[in-house]
C-alpha cells in the first residue's frame, strides 16, 4: 500500500458521507449559483454584466468559503482514526507516517478542490455565453489561487487534528483558526500602528507604514484577495494589503502576496506533518 491507497480509501469513505455531498452543493451554489442569479436578475429588465464582474463576485465568495469548507472537513482526518484505533490498520506496514500523512492531505484537498472547478468551470461557461466578455486570464487566476488557497487551509486543518486528541478539540482549534485569521489578525494590524512609539496611543497620519502591509498581506486570506482581485485591473483598493496611493512599498506588491501565499503553502501541511509523525498512538 502507498499513499495513494490511502487517499483512494479515504476518498472512497467521503464520498458514502454526507460531507461529500454537503461540499459538492456548497460549491455549486457559491459559483454556478452565482452565475444563474445574475442572469435571472437580468430577465426583470436589469442591465447585462459582465464575465469579470460575476467571477469577482465568486472569488469574493471564496476568501470565507473555500477555508471554512477545507477546515471542516479536514479536521477530523487524523483524530478520528486515533479515537476509533483504526489509526493501527492506517499505519500498518508498509505504510509509513508520510504515506498516511500524504494520502489524508491529498484527499481532504479533492473533497474541496474537485467540486469547486468543476462549478467554477461551468460558471464561467455560462457566463461568457450569457453575458459580456472573456475574462480568461480572471478565471484561471480565480481558479488557480483558489487551488492553492485550499492546499493552505487544508495543511491547517490537519495540524489541528494532528495536534489534539479528541475531535471537540478539534472543533475548538478550527474555530479558533477562524477567529485568529478573519478577526484577531486585522485587530492585532491596526494595533501595532497605535502602539507604534513615536505616536503612542494615537492613530497615525497617512500613509501607513510598509510593515502595516506586511502583516497584513502575511494573512493567507488578505494575501489571496490581493492576488485574485488584484488580476481584474490596476488600482484594486483593498484597504489590508493595497491602498489607493501609490507608496512604491514592496510589501503592497503583488510578488509580496504570491510569496506569503507560497510560504503558507509550503508551511501548513508541513507543520502538519512534523506534529503527526511525533505524536504518541496507542
Amino acid at each position: 500500500m502507498t499513499w495513494r491507497d490511502v487517499a483512494r480509501g479515504d476518498l472512497l469513505h467521503l464520498r458514502r458521507s454526507k460531507m461529500g455531498w454537503t461540499v459538492a452543493g456548497l460549491m455549486l451554489l457559491s459559483t454556478v449559483g452565482v452565475a444563474v442569479t445574475a442572469f435571472l436578475m437580468t430577465l426583470g429588465g436589469g442591465s447585462i454584466p459582465e464575465v469579470r464582474v460575476v467571477l469577482l463576485f465568486i472569488a469574493a465568495i471564496q476568501v470565507v468559503l473555500l477555508p471554512l469548507v477545507a477546515l471542516v472537513g479536514s479536521y477530523g482526518a487524523i483524530v478520528t482514526e486515533r479515537k476509533t484505533g483504526s489509526v493501527r490498520f492506517l499505519l500498518g506496514l508498509p505504510n509509513s507516517r508520510f504515506d498516511a500523512y500524504l494520502g489524508k492531505l491529498v484527499s481532504r484537498t479533492l473533497l474541496v478542490a474537485a467540486p469547486f472547478t468543476i462549478c467554477l468551470a461551468a460558471a464561467w461557461l455560462f457566463s461568457v455565453a450569457v453575458f459580456d466578455g472573456l475574462e480568461l486570464v480572471g478565471f484561471l487566476a480565480v481558479l488557480g489561487w483558489s487551488l492553492v488557497y485550499t492546499v493552505i487551509a487544508v495543511g491547517i486543518g490537519l495540524t489541528i487534528s494532528a495536534s489534539v486528541k479528541t475531535e471537540t478539540r478539534a472543533v475548538a482549534g478550527i474555530a479558533a483558526s477562524m477567529l485568529l485569521f478573519g478577526i484577531l489578525w486585522p485587530l492585532a494590524q491596526h494595533f501595532a500602528l497605535i502602539v507604534h512609539p513615536t505616536e503612542f496611543l494615537e492613530y497615525p497620519r497617512p500613509p501607513k507604514p510598509s510593515w502595516y502591509y506586511a502583516i497584513g498581506q502575511l494573512n493567507p486570506g488578505v494575501a489571496y484577495t490581493r492576488l485574485v482581485f488584484g488580476t481584474f485591473g490596476e488600482g484594486t483598493v483593498i484597504p489590508l494589503a493595497a491602498p489607493n496611493e501609490p507608496l512604491g512599498y514592496a510589501t503592497t506588491t503583488a510578488l509580496f502576496a504570491v510569496l506569503a501565499l507560497v510560504g503558507w503553502f509550503v508551511v501548513a501541511p508541513w507543520l502538519g506533518y512534523s506534529l503527526f509523525r511525533s505524536v504518541d498512538l496507542p
